[in-house]
């Protein structure tokens, strides 16, 4: 229990019996998940504001604010739905989960804190250099129909002024379906917001 002794091959299989388990269960290694500790591009960031869309009668612009903690673990809290920026903690939905960022390529994994059947993983294209936003897809396991969905998200390092064009980035067009029937994959490419709100 101390892992201070170390026992033969017969105490193994007595303890494995008097457990009623394989031998092998005792040997197996425990498997570990470990956030990355590097982040890069924008994720280097400790506040990301993050913008999606949806549509019932109209459109609606979700806010959200994502936060990293700066840890060797990678923990993240998601507070999705927020009235404004300032008043964050007022979200309708509080996501934790962890950061697993690569030179180009982030995912962020987020379990909802009042419904753990509810969750969401975040990925995207990493952009190095000077950028000020990263485009990707937020692929959540119940948003409010407990249908699975994905929705079209953009972070950025500030908040966006110009919410019109933000909102016109965020819809799904056509070059967006014409991209997933090419490859049969829902993704979006840097090149999608190589536009003048970014620059």
């Amino acid at each position: 229990e101390l892992g201070e002794s170390v026992f033969d091959m017969d105490t193994m299989y007595q303890i494995a019996a008097a457990l009623d388990i394989e031998p092998a269960q005792l040997l197996a290694p425990q498997a570990k998940t470990v956030a990355s500790a590097s982040r890069y591009g924008i994720f280097q960031n400790n506040f990301l504001y993050t913008y999606m869309l949806v549509k019932d009668r109209s459109y609606h612009l979700l806010k959200s604010l994502l936060t990293i903690n700066g840890t060797p673990d990678g923990g993240v809290e998601f507070y999705m739905q927020v009235p404004d920026f300032t008043r964050y903690t007022e979200c309708k939905v509080l996501y934790t989960g962890q950061i697993f960022c690569h030179p180009n390529s982030v995912l962020i994994h987020l379990t909802n804190q009042q419904d753990p059947t509810d969750y969401g993983v975040f990925g995207a294209a990493v952009r190095m250099g000077k950028t000020d936003a990263c485009i990707g897809l937020m692929m959540m396991s119940a948003y409010s129909t407990r249908d699975p969905g994905a929705l079209k998200t953009i972070m950025t390092t500030a908040p966006v002024e110009n919410e019109e064009e933000l909102v016109c980035l965020l819809m799904i067009n056509r070059d967006d379906i014409a991209s997933t029937r090419r490859s049969n994959i829902f993704g979006y490419r840097l090149s999608s917001i190589d536009q003048e709100l970014f620059r």
